[in-house]
């Protein structure tokens, strides 16, 4: 098996610490000029390696290169997706995908190559198996009966973002004064922060976020991601965005734990009021709303091993 990354955030922090060798591809570019350019260059090296490997098939996430390159190449690509609005994808992704796996809940009819899963992404590693460390309120800084929110901003500069730019610096103070008045607060964010909110800064180890998310009494932010695994775990969670994803949406009607808003009409300030309710309210991790969710590990492997056979 070979993974190869480009680097985002705590992609190589993750796959560093985890000890999984890997092929860097490149930086992650913010600007879509340079995307553009990164893109080129990340295609002639994903095209070098798989020259040379020749592999027999390839998965990764809402990746658009693999799928292109096995086309040329003849070798069978997997690509899973979650988010429905990503416009490349019609045009650069699944016309070159050999299968695209998708969760039951995504809004959109692929066609005959999409295979629904009756899971989510997040069940890979949130499960039964998930095991938080009480010890993180030591890394926090605060007593473990201490209440705390997880803020998360992200930098809307994916494909599906285009023309959203999401929670501007304004907005961003006006929700931490708000929410700081019911607990601690510590911000994830994928931009550097502005000045006036640095001092709330989560200054952890990547691979113990699931822990500090699964302690807290509230996720909130723009990354649907973090709030799905929140929720899954039992933790309150507020995603907001301004495109529908079929996951989060089900996440919300059957757990109950997954407040789904946008920013248009006077969004942000009914996401607050929910937010201050959850806190004031204290909701209890009762719930298990991974339960009759599939094994997607499992699924992944044995979908891999079957397809890699019939090459």
């Amino acid at each position: 098996m070979i993974v190869i990354a480009r680097e985002k955030e705590i992609t190589f922090s993750l796959l560093i610490n985890y000890k999984i060798e890997f092929i860097s591809l490149s930086s992650h570019k913010k600007s879509y000029f340079l995307k553009a350019v990164n893109y080129l260059a990340r295609w002639i090296k994903t095209y070098r390696i798989c020259k040379k490997i020749k592999p027999d098939i390839s998965i990764g996430i809402g990746d658009f290169i693999l799928p292109q390159v096995s086309r040329l190449l003849h070798f069978k690509s997997i690509v899973f997706t979650d988010i429905e609005s990503v416009i490349h994808d019609p045009v650069l992704t699944f016309p070159f995908a050999s299968k695209i796996l998708t969760p039951k809940t995504y809004i959109k009819d692929l066609g005959h190559k999409q295979i629904r899963i009756n899971s989510y992404k997040e069940c890979a590693y949130i499960n039964d198996n998930f095991c938080p460390d009480p010890l993180i309120f030591n890394d926090l800084g605060i007593d473990k009966d201490e209440k705390y929110i997880v803020i998360r901003f992200v930098s809307h500069a994916s494909a599906h973002d285009i023309g959203y730019k999401g929670i501007i610096d304004k907005l961003k103070l006006k929700a931490v004064n708000i929410l700081k008045q019911y607990a601690e607060i510590f911000i994830s964010s994928e931009d550097p922060l502005p000045d006036s909110l640095k001092k709330y800064q989560l200054c952890i180890r990547p691979e113990k976020i699931h822990s500090v998310l699964y302690y807290s009494s509230l996720v909130y932010g723009e990354s649907s991601t973090m709030a799905a695994e929140a929720a899954l775990m039992g933790t309150p969670a507020i995603f907001i965005d301004n495109n529908n994803r079929g996951y989060t949406k089900d996440i919300e009607l059957k757990s109950g734990l997954l407040f789904n808003f946008t920013l248009k009409n006077n969004g942000l300030t009914k996401s607050l009021e929910k937010g201050m309710d959850i806190i004031k309210s204290d909701i209890k991790k009762t719930c298990n709303p991974i339960k009759g969710c599939e094994d997607i590990s499992e699924f992944i492997i044995n979908f891999l091993t079957y397809h890699g056979n019939q090459s």
